[in-house]
């Protein structure tokens, strides 16, 4: 042999062999998997809920923002008939008025508030015109809950009928209302309302619609002698001539949509006031309150 040939060996290596995973670890790891999936999934559910409760939320807050914005408008130019110097002028042109109309069930707003149902009709000018304007809560079937419609009709102030026009405006809101808000003067503003009162207030913050009101100062002479305001003791009150509330204050109450789909899938009165006067739903009513100040008040 050739010393310098290298001494080869012939040896055989093993390899090394590979472990896997048996089934129990794979069970493991899978139903570990599936946990963290079914957290994740709980998870987003909740998210999405939030997300679709806010914008719920946010959508009815906007409404009722919206409705009282149109209220605010309309009720700070409320106004009468220019007649303080028109001696023939008959003494019961209707100027403002606040009637309650619905029934009242208790339980049915939070903090124990008894829902009311409202309508108020009162004139307004522009330029020259005198424009009528009334809202109400359709609530045909006492069911408690309705809609809410916008009144509106008005005649030039230079007619010399005007007067006559005024209580042509009264009568078809009148006889609107007990139509359920059919023709061509009403629009429909929101759905699922629930409560909407107005209290009418004086400069000193009495409050008209109060049974115990006493006609005191600062309502005018002229109308406690001739009666150009009256009131009585369910919620109602006409003011006549020139006489108007100084303050407006507005309580409003809306269902949220999701419960208003619920509700209008039931046909009793029963049912839909037990379903109603749950404390559950009671939480799904948003209240709003403004008070709004009348510029055209005299006293």
């Amino acid at each position: 042999m050739n010393a310098s040939t290298p001494n080869l060996r012939w040896s055989s290596v093993r390899p090394q062999s590979k472990r896997a995973f048996t089934l129990v670890e794979m069970m493991v790891a899978i139903g570990a998997l599936a946990v963290i999936i079914t957290g994740l999934m709980a998870v987003f559910h909740q998210v999405t809920r939030a997300f679709r409760l806010v914008n719920t939320q946010t959508d009815v807050e906007e409404s009722g923002r919206l409705v009282l914005s149109m209220l605010e408008r309309d009720l700070r130019e409320a106004n009468f008939e220019p007649v303080t110097t028109d001696i023939t002028a008959p003494a019961n042109i209707l100027n403002f008025c606040v009637t309650n109309y619905g029934s009242a069930y208790t339980n049915l707003l939070p903090y124990g508030i008894t829902n009311t149902m409202h309508k108020i009709f009162f004139l307004r000018r522009e330029n020259n015109r005198i424009i009528a304007n009334g809202y109400y809560i359709d609530d045909r079937n006492r069911y408690g809950y309705g809609t809410l419609y916008r009144f509106e009709d008005w005649h030039h102030s230079e007619d010399t009928n005007r007067y006559t026009g005024s209580r042509r405006a009264w009568t078809k809101f009148t006889q609107s209302v007990t139509a359920a808000a059919n023709g061509t003067n009403w629009s429909r503003i929101t759905d699922g309302l629930i409560h909407l009162q107005f209290r009418l207030l004086d400069r000193a913050g009495g409050d008209y619609l109060n049974p115990y009101y006493t006609n005191s100062p600062p309502l005018s002479p002229q109308s406690r002698n001739n009666n150009l305001f009256l009131q009585s003791a369910n919620g109602v009150a006409y003011f006549y001539r020139d006489e108007l509330p100084a303050f407006v204050e507005i309580e409003m109450g809306v269902l949220e949509p999701e419960v208003l789909k619920q509700v209008r899938a039931m046909q009793s009165t029963a049912q839909i006031k037990a379903f109603l006067q749950k404390p559950l739903q009671t939480g799904k009513v948003h209240l709003y309150r403004q008070r709004i100040p009348i510029h055209n008040a005299t006293y």
